[in-house]
């Protein structure tokens, strides 16, 4: 596994044909496709479109034998594609192709990936498992439940229902375990107004 120090060109990724999203497929374009049918690369344009890339994610790469400096897309199969139809939005599903290229209007999108390589599908197969198979045991990615999300990035609807979780748990009313879950349910409690008076 080597992290490269300088991003690589998108010019120089193809998409993974074999990617577990799909089927094996025999073209990049089917797979284009694909992904825009049924893995929202439309929605994901967007964002990258309107925000970039997230700098926080690497993708992973396999080099292409006897190419040089060609690679496999192993991990980042979506952000490619969203990239190279926003590059070439007539490389795009004939129903998008507009809308990719109003979207690569909007903003110029990034031509190059920071990225790692792995010599091989081994090499890199326990970190795409730790990244794809959710919690994983506490080895993955660990998705914020309601009240984690809600202290992080809260809206006004679960604000007062998530203060007053708080209250009840410091005042010695309920226990860190009982309050797990009952965000949407104390909300839905809130919205109605006799138990508001009672409270």
């Amino acid at each position: 596994m080597r992290i490269l120090d300088d991003p690589v060109p998108i010019g120089r990724i193809f998409l993974d044909r074999a990617n577990p999203r799909h089927v094996e497929m025999k073209t990049e374009g089917e797979v284009i496709e694909y992904l825009c049918d049924k893995e929202d690369v439309w929605a994901l344009a967007r964002d990258i479109a309107s925000i970039g890339l997230n700098p926080l994610e690497r993708v992973a790469l396999i080099p292409i034998k006897g190419q040089k400096n060609a690679y496999t897309m192993a991990e980042g199969n979506r952000r490619l594609c969203a990239l190279k139809l926003l590059a070439d939005p007539d490389s795009a599903p004939a129903r998008l192709r507009k809308g990719f290229a109003s979207l690569a209007a909007q903003r110029t999108p990034p031509k190059a990936f920071a990225a790692v390589v792995f010599d091989n599908d081994e090499e890199v197969r326990p970190w795409l498992e730790r990244i794809h198979n959710g919690a994983y045991e506490g080895r993955g990615r660990k998705d914020w439940n309601a009240e984690q999300s809600q202290r992080y990035s809260g809206s006004n609807k679960n604000k007062v229902a998530q203060a007053f979780l708080d209250y009840a748990e410091r005042g010695g009313l309920i226990s860190a375990t009982e309050r797990k879950g009952k965000l949407t349910t104390v909300q839905r409690f809130l919205g109605i107004e006799v138990f508001r008076e009672a409270m």
